[in-house]
């Protein structure tokens, strides 16, 4: 019961990939075929969770990183929330979450909660098929927010720090 568990979160998981490269869909999809009868191996999992890592690193690095003061600023303009009233905290709050420096962060977060169930998976595949589990989970519920990547992705294309095909950037709105 355990194994038809995994295989579903793993394929879950792989679905939610396929919004990446070519190349890549053809190789997960390849090695869930591979499974027999929805029994994926230790070293089919990890093989997975190897592809998708690379797709996740390959994203990070064409998002650029927050430099050390834009950090600072946005913290400092975070933390100064809980001093203004209710009303105009809302406000503040729903504009820093509108600008760049913001989406930057939580998209990198996010991509840092993603790579670090995928390390989890790597660690746990053969070893508690309970934990293993626990990490699948954790990878399928970032890999499917799709709120945060969209609206970061967008947020980022508008305001110029990256560039996608015109096709993608129409999609995101």
């Amino acid at each position: 019961m355990k194994k038809t568990y995994i295989f579903i979160l793993v394929f879950f998981v792989s679905i939610a990939a396929f919004n990446t490269r070519a190349d890549a869909k053809t190789s997960i999809l390849s090695l869930l075929l591979r499974s027999k009868d929805g029994n994926l191996t230790k070293s089919q999992r990890i093989e997975i969770a190897d592809e998708l890592l690379k797709n996740i690193r390959a994203l990070d690095a064409n998002i650029p990183s927050l430099t050390p003061k834009e950090s600072q600023w946005l913290e400092s303009e975070w933390n100064s929330l809980g001093s203004l009233p209710l009303e105009a905290s809302n406000q503040k709050a729903f504009r820093l979450s509108s600008l760049p420096e913001y989406q930057t962060r939580e998209f990198k977060k996010g991509i840092e909660f993603i790579r670090v169930s995928l390390e989890c998976i790597k660690k746990w595949a053969g070893v508690s098929i309970e934990q293993e589990m626990f990490c699948w989970a954790g990878a399928a519920y970032y890999l499917t927010d799709n709120g945060l990547f969209n609206d970061s992705i967008r947020i980022l294309v508008k305001s110029g720090k990256i560039s996608l095909p015109s096709t993608v950037s129409e999609q995101l709105g």
